[in-house]
């Protein structure tokens, strides 16, 4: 936290006692940051994310080989290309069980990957090249599946905000690499819209991906998931080479569906069996007396939900609320409770009467509920007539809330050329519902500020404290040879993942 003092002076002459320029061209974005060079710590952690994958056939000898990226460390579930698993034309897995042998990088990372899970396909598509894994056991049949499998997802990236000449790198296993791990980087060549309707199926880069990489992890220079390296394409007359990357927009909504149970064509599919319901809000079903289904940690005296949310950490009770209309006096009806798509809660229910626009349910545990996947089903008779899910995670976030607190980072760089980044810049949060006004009449309290950085040699910051996704803060960033640029109620995004990127770009005096 910045300290008075000398921080009040700078504040005063930068910001003339109260007199702030409001920059409408240059609004804080959230987005992926310019940097000057790798992150080392974001490249070790996509190197640990990135897995081998061996597929063998019927008779169990090795058919061909891959890699895979880990975009879920605590369930096992891992992202390839179709292709690694199966033949896209005949539209055939090269084993009928869709199994995968899974090999782990080394901590060092300077050896060969160590053969360690089973995995099984739950997801495929041979028009998009993408398939979803499983882990399911272990590589030693006599050994059992630990609950803490070790692995490390990557953080995922907004592949949409790419443009041609950023930077980007490609993680994975080509054959012509030897046996480890191969990081290769490059930049982003351009766009390719195959059939023509607007929306790019490829990026082109100069980054080898070669016969191995397939499946394997594309990353930005923050170390973010933004695709799949697929395949490279050469020509015997012409020099040099192009490869694609299948963007991790479309790859990771293609996660995200078969992660509900739902193919990325919208029809109904394999699903990881875990996931089944999550933030699910349906709006009232036809002839259902139950409205939609809103879930929260508390309730308020009065009986209204505090702190809602579809995800929520160490908790020992979840409430759902809903509206009820039309159900007649004495009507039975009933609660069904699932956790990971098992039933462990029915209750029978006599209703009073009356409509209500909000009554409520929950289910709880004096330990703290389970983690995992839970669904609220309501019915009348023995038909669901309306229903909603949520998550309970593990953690040591704060109690109850819908949302854990996430760093902020980011890069400050000039507002005219965003390569020339800029050290030294200033960047205080202040408390939620405090405006920069009220900061400045305060003679810049520190008790109001939130939270603060200073941006490093390479224009690099982050706050030295965790902020609240769904919470708004006013931010102001400022540099002695720079306009200072100020934002009010920021609002930090509810689904906003850790680390939260801002771009802070800062215009000449």
């Amino acid at each position: 936290m910045m300290r008075k003092g000398s921080f009040v002076a700078t504040w005063r002459r930068w910001l003339q006692g109260g007199v702030f320029l409001l920059l409408a061209a240059a609004l804080l974005q959230a987005g992926p940051a310019a940097a000057q060079q790798w992150d080392r710590s974001a490249v070790l952690r996509a190197l640990q994310a990135t897995v081998l994958v061996l597929v063998p056939d019927e008779n169990g000898d090795l058919y061909d080989s891959g890699s895979g990226t880990v975009l879920d460390a605590e369930k096992g579930v891992i992202l390839t290309n179709y292709h690694v698993m199966g033949d896209t034309d005949k539209r055939e897995l090269y084993n009928s069980e869709g199994l995968a042998y899974i090999a782990i990088n080394p901590t060092d990372l300077r050896g060969a990957p160590i053969i360690k899970y089973v995995a099984t396909l739950v997801e495929g598509s041979p028009d998009l090249d993408l398939a979803v894994l499983r882990i399911t056991g272990m590589a030693d049949p006599t050994a059992r599946l630990p609950k803490n499998l070790g692995l490390v997802s990557v953080e995922r990236g907004n592949s949409d905000d790419l443009l041609p000449g950023d930077v980007l790198a490609v993680v994975g296993f080509p054959g012509l690499g030897g046996e480890t791990v191969t990081f290769t980087d490059g930049v982003v060549s351009g766009f390719l819209d195959e059939n023509k309707d607007g929306v790019y199926e490829w990026i082109k880069t100069d980054a080898e991906v070669n016969p191995g990489n397939s499946g394997g992890l594309a990353i930005d220079q923050q170390g973010n998931f933004i695709g799949v390296p697929t395949a490279g394409y050469s020509q015997a007359d012409v020099a040099g080479k192009i490869s694609l990357i299948r963007p991790g927009s479309l790859a990771l909504d293609y996660f995200d569906r078969a992660n509900l149970g739902q193919s990325a064509d919208g029809k109904n599919s394999g699903n990881l069996g875990d996931k089944a319901g999550v933030g699910a809000q349906p709006g009232r079903t036809p002839n259902s007396p139950f409205g939609s289904i809103t879930f929260a940690a508390g309730v308020t005296a009065d009986d209204q939900p505090q702190d809602v949310g579809n995800a929520f950490v160490a908790v020992d009770e979840v409430y759902a609320f809903f509206s009820v209309s039309g159900l007649s006096a004495n009507r039975a009806w009933r609660t069904r409770w699932l956790l990971d798509g098992e039933e462990v809660l029915s209750e029978d229910q006599t209703w009073e009467g009356g409509d209500t626009d909000s009554t409520w349910v929950s289910i709880s545990h004096p330990e703290g509920l389970p983690a995992g996947d839970y669904t609220l089903e309501l019915y009348l008779a023995d038909k669901v007539v309306q229903s909603g899910g949520f998550l309970v995670e593990a953690g040591n976030g704060q109690p109850g809330r819908a949302a854990q607190p996430v760093n902020i980072t980011g890069v400050v760089h000039d507002a005219d050329n965003a390569r020339k980044t800029i050290p030294g810049a200033s960047i205080v949060f202040l408390n939620p519902g405090v405006t920069i006004q009220e900061w400045v009449d305060a003679d810049y309290d520190d008790t109001l500020v939130y939270a603060s950085g200073v941006s490093t040699r390479g224009g690099k910051f982050q706050l030295d404290a965790k902020v609240l996704p769904g919470d708004a803060y006013s931010i102001i960033v400022a540099h002695d040879s720079y306009e200072p640029l100020q934002a009010e109620a920021y609002a930090i995004p509810a689904d906003a993942e850790d680390p939260y990127a801002l771009d802070v770009p800062l215009s000449k005096n």
